[in-house]
């Protein structure tokens, strides 16, 4: 049994979380519960088998291994019933750099890609960084749920849109989308001759059914989708993710803007990372939504016990909570400056885009000793 409980210090580690909150923010932080990562030892099979890396002690360069494909052929099925073979997947660095490569690959400068905010920053950066345009759709929050506005995209689209940066689950607000949504989006997808690039790196973060746009077979030779262990095993800071898709061509323009940005090389410790998917790892898992399912009942639980003004946006999939703090009527500068003051890190709403001014993402991957604390300095600040 994991034990989600055990508080490890990371300071002084290098963690970014906690080492470089004061980069981040200007200002010191006592509490850094923003960047998208958890305060939990990864599963003991899985250090063990790093340790065994370790103590073979030679790390020169490595193939992908034979494992590499398996375990990622394994997983999928497993989890979302998704049937790849091993010419299917392409390894990359980072999910990142993936929707980078993808955007070069599947637009041309001056195109546009559609975006969905507020979303996870880098969807912005790696749009406008490759001289393209963010073609920029708000979510629409109704009665404490958002949806995507599919008549304002159909106005929205023009000859020059090529490309659409989708977030499933999505970041920041949590949300799986459902099978009509999906449907939809596919739908004005092939109509306007799009490609789709879906990020489902929190796609085992889920506390109902989640349904991969790769389910949806008109899609094959228009989608490619991002993924990783990283957010499901804590495995960051390894550096390894991969992408699967159906079309030769598309993997091939994909492959050679990767490879335009060497971000096609894995190290010694991502082979190890990215064998995690087994059996251990699905228990480990099981135990793990439990727990940050507890912590998200308890947030919940205790703002209402305080009637307080701040609301958990209602989420169904990440360790990530969308808090809307706009009842309390202050400008995002005047919300961040009384965090900072209480010494609390999250991060900013409007960060996030449009849609984003008004909320704060917190992460609950992290002890629950840890948010309690927070939340009780919350309820005192405001």
């Amino acid at each position: 049994m994991a034990n989600f409980d055990k508080i490890k210090s990371r300071k002084n580690t290098n963690c970014v979380k906690y080492d470089g909150a004061y980069r981040y923010f200007g200002t010191e932080i006592e509490h850094p519960l923003w960047v998208a990562d958890m305060d939990f030892e990864v599963p003991k099979f899985l250090r063990k088998r790093l340790q065994k890396k370790v103590d073979f002690g030679i790390f020169g360069y490595e193939e992908i291994s034979k494992e590499f494909y398996k375990s990622i052929i394994f997983w999928q099925k497993l989890q979302n019933n998704i049937i790849l073979k091993k010419h299917n997947i392409v390894y990359s660095s980072s999910v990142v750099a993936s929707l980078g490569a993808c955007v070069r690959a599947f637009s041309d400068i001056g195109d546009e890609v559609v975006v969905f905010s507020p979303v996870y920053y880098p969807f912005f950066s790696v749009i406008e960084e490759n001289e393209r345009r963010v073609l920029n759709q708000e979510l629409v929050l109704d009665n404490g749920k958002y949806s995507i506005d599919f008549d304002k995209l159909k106005q929205s689209i023009t000859p020059k849109t090529k490309l659409i940066l989708f977030c499933s689950p999505h970041n920041p607000i949590g949300k799986i989308w459902s099978e009509k949504e999906l449907t939809k989006l596919a739908n004005i997808a092939i109509e306007n001759n799009l490609f789709i690039v879906s990020d489902e790196i929190h796609c085992d973060i889920v506390f109902d059914k989640f349904i991969s746009m790769a389910k949806d077979e008109r899609l094959k030779n228009r989608l490619i989708v991002l993924n990783s262990p990283s957010k499901t095993f804590n495995t960051a800071g390894l550096a390894s993710s991969y992408v699967f898709c159906y079309d030769i061509d598309m993997l091939r323009a994909f492959k050679t803007q990767l490879a335009s940005i060497h971000s096609n090389h894995l190290n010694n410790f991502s082979n190890v990372a990215m064998s995690v998917y087994s059996y251990k790892g699905k228990v480990w898992l099981i135990e793990l939504l439990k727990y940050i399912q507890s912590n998200k009942t308890f947030v919940i639980e205790f703002l209402k016990f305080h009637k307080s003004k701040i609301k958990v946006i209602d989420s169904n999939a990440t360790y990530l909570l969308w808090l809307d703090f706009r009842e309390f009527g202050l400008s995002q500068k005047e919300l961040t400056q009384k965090l900072y003051d209480a010494k609390i890190g999250l991060n900013s709403g409007d960060s996030f885009g449009l849609g984003g001014v008004g909320f704060m993402r917190l992460n609950i991957a992290t002890q629950n000793k840890n948010l309690i604390k927070v939340l009780e300095k919350l309820i005192k600040v405001f």
